[in-house]
């Protein structure tokens, strides 16, 4: 997450100093699965010809992109060049530039005429949406995640604290409201823009917006918000 991202950079945690600083956990998430797989015993692709080790290079390559991209310091550029490319220009709240009515998705797309980063730009956004799936999930699935992520967001705070550092806002255990207090924003800024992204350009997507608009009804009406689930 980016508070532990920026935790470790401000400490000079090992992560940081082995990675420069550029999305340590990301890097180390990616690197580790990596050393994993490459071992004989777990090697699902069998090298026995150059194409094939052309392709496990261009696959890492691919995962390697996917995983950086899920980096939040990088989620705002990702999604508006995703939206750049697959999208009619529109503002954010889903007009054209001239107010004419809905920003139209390019549907129909000719995939093998799609620039391959731009694909890159697809494949990272449907990470994304995998990483915060759980705000799709029924409301009952959702909230117990959103609590937990609370407790662990509440426990990085416990470390910056005994570290003598600045609580990041919103893990300060001490202080009413953890982030399960600010999901309305995270939905709004984050959440909804990033899966309505995704429907504009794969319309079977709909159910999992569906789910989000749900769930963000659930936090704007206050439904059981204290208690978990």
């Amino acid at each position: 997450m980016r508070e532990q991202r920026l935790a470790q950079i401000k400490t000079s945690h090992p992560l940081a100093i082995t990675y420069n600083d550029q999305s340590p956990l990301e890097n180390q998430h990616h690197a580790a699965a990596v050393r994993v797989l490459i071992q004989p015993e777990h090697r699902y692709i069998l090298l026995s010809s150059q194409r094939l080790q052309e392709d496990q290079v261009e696959i890492r390559s691919m995962c390697i992109s996917q995983v950086l991209g899920t980096d939040m310091k990088k989620h705002f550029d990702i999604t508006s060049r995703f939206q750049a490319a697959f999208n009619r220009p529109g503002g954010n709240d889903g007009t054209t530039s001239q107010g004419a009515g809905p920003a139209a998705p390019r549907c129909g797309v000719d995939w093998d005429g799609v620039k391959a980063e731009d694909k890159t730009l697809v494949h990272q956004m449907v990470l994304k949406c995998a990483e915060i799936g759980h705000l799709a999930t029924p409301p009952r699935t959702h909230r117990r995640w959103a609590f937990q992520l609370e407790e662990e967001f509440f426990q990085q705070g416990d470390k910056e604290h005994a570290c003598g550092m600045p609580v990041s806002p919103l893990m300060d255990r001490s202080t009413q409201g953890g982030m399960t207090r600010s999901q309305l924003g995270f939905f709004s800024i984050v959440g909804i823009p990033l899966f309505k992204a995704i429907v504009d350009l794969f319309e079977d997507a709909k159910p999992m917006l569906d789910g989000v608009l749900a769930n963000y009804a659930h936090w704007e009406n206050n439904t059981d918000l204290a208690d978990l689930p």
